[in-house]
This record gives C-alpha cells, sequence and structure tokens, in this order.
C-alpha cells in the first residue's frame, strides 16, 4: 500500500502521531499515577557510555544519543540520519527526493523508489554507532518489545529532582531499572493542549505502509495499548536510545 498523500497530510500534524497503529496486547502497563523517582540502575560502562543490564540479550544504555544525563531528550534524527536537521520533512530527507514516493534506500515496493529490499537499518546509518561507537545500535522493534515486557512500568512526573517526566521500567527478571525521558508536544490549533509522550526510533521499518518506520511510543496515564510500537514517516525527527550486544 503506497504512503502517498496521507503522508503529506501527517506532515502538516508535525509530528502528531496519525498513523497505523500496530501495538499487542501487554501483560505490564504504565501506571496512571505519577510519582517522583531519584534514580536508575547502571551496570557498567562501554566506551564511555553507562549502560544498565534488564536481563535480556541485550544491554541498555542509561540515556539517549546525544544527551548528557539521563534525563536529557537528547538529539532529535530523521530515521537512518547521523546528524539533527532544522526542519524534518520529506525535502529534507536524506534518502528521499521530496515525497515518500522517491526513496533511494530502505524501499520495497518500485512504486516508491529504487528498491533495494532493505527492512532494517544498515550500521552506516545509524546514529547510534556513529555518535558513539560502532559497539553501540539502534534497538529494533524486537528489542523494544522485549523491554516493554519484560517489566513493570510507571509514568514519573519527576525524575531524580530534574523535573522531567517520562516512563521508568523495573525488570521483573532482575529487579534494575530504566527512565525513558518524554518529549513536550503541542497541539497546532488555536485551542491547542500541551501533551507529554516519548517516541524512540527503532531499528525496523513501518510493514504495510510504505516510507514508514517504527517508532516505541507512550505517553502520561497510558492504558497498556499506549506503550508499544507505531509506524510513522521516517522523515520525523524522534530520540535513539541505544543497545549494545552482551558479550
Amino acid at each position: 500500500m503506497l504512503f502517498d498523500n496521507v503522508g503529506h497530510n501527517l506532515l502538516r500534524l508535525k509530528s502528531a502521531v496519525l498513523a497505523v497503529l500496530i501495538l499487542s496486547s501487554c501483560a505490564s502497563a504504565a501506571e496512571p499515577d505519577s510519582t517522583t523517582v531519584t534514580s536508575a540502575s547502571v551496570s557498567g560502562a562501554i566506551d564511555g557510555h553507562d549502560y544498565v543490564d534488564m536481563g535480556l540479550p541485550v544491554l541498555w544504555a542509561t540515556m539517549n544519543v546525544g544527551a548528557k544525563r539521563p534525563a536529557d531528550e537528547g538529539m532529535v534524527v530523521a530515521w537512518g540520519e547521523l546528524k539533527p536537521n532544522d526542519e524534518y520533512d520529506w525535502h529534507t530527507y536524506k534518502f528521499s527526493g521530496d515525497s515518500c514516493n522517491s526513496l533511494t534506500k530502505y524501499c520495497l515496493l518500485a512504486e516508491c523508489g529504487k528498491v533495494d529490499s532493505l527492512a532494517q537499518l544498515s550500521a552506516e546509518d545509524d546514529a547510534a554507532a556513529a555518535n558513539w561507537s560502532a559497539k553501540w545500535r539502534t534497538p529494533t522493534d524486537a528489542d523494544f518489545e522485549a523491554l516493554r515486557m519484560c517489566c513493570s512500568w510507571q509514568w514519573v512526573d519527576d525524575f531524580d529532582s530534574t523535573g522531567v517526566c517520562g516512563l521508568y521500567g523495573v525488570s521483573k527478571l532482575n529487579g534494575n531499572s530504566i527512565f525513558l525521558p518524554a518529549s513536550e508536544f503541542e497541539e497546532s490549533r488555536d485551542d491547542a493542549k500541551t501533551y507529554f509522550q516519548g517516541w524512540y526510533w527503532t531499528a525496523s521499518l513501518g510493514s504495510g505502509l510504505q516510507g514508514t518506520a517504527l517508532q516505541f511510543t507512550f505517553k502520561k496515564g497510558g492504558k497498556k495499548e499506549d506503550i508499544g510500537s507505531l509506524a510513522v514517516p521516517r522523515c520525523f525527527g524522534r530520540l535513539i536510545r541505544p543497545v549494545t550486544t552482551k558479550k
């Protein structure tokens, strides 16, 4: 199915998450009650970047690419790009002409550009590897799903007295914890409300909707259906929380 005009309508709303929701049910959910958390776990460091062992096959970084502390949002990038852009649209996207129908890489349909059948981010286009080291990468959708399932989650209004809100998870496998800061989002209308929502790139393309990639998403007060994967245009700017494989 072609993205076509739908993609352009989505971009008018900038970062609004109006796309194909592909969430599955989850045994652990974000608690609607907010709270204050003073810290998250640190298990070690690789190439100068702290990680936490959540009891999974991969180790999770304790902060985002471009961040100086766990509460920082860090760097915002389009999917497959290595540095931030001034704008996030198809005409600024590295792997397209001026639309989702002129893709030059990671293209699965001839109608949308040059077909290469690449469905997962290559190391050369991975902002985690480029900005940290080759030992780090952007998580796949499967990595995020494993993290989602292994943790008990709750929304935090104030992490470590920084005033930063986000999602806090405690591993049911070993008790270690992780914090994912949320981003502020304001609706573009006269009676606009401000929301806080998390959106992190995965290394996986969206399935069934050309020109998209999967993001891991959550929002304040979210139910279990609000934590999971969402397909959004690849030209959007999102955060990256790296992982590295256990030795």
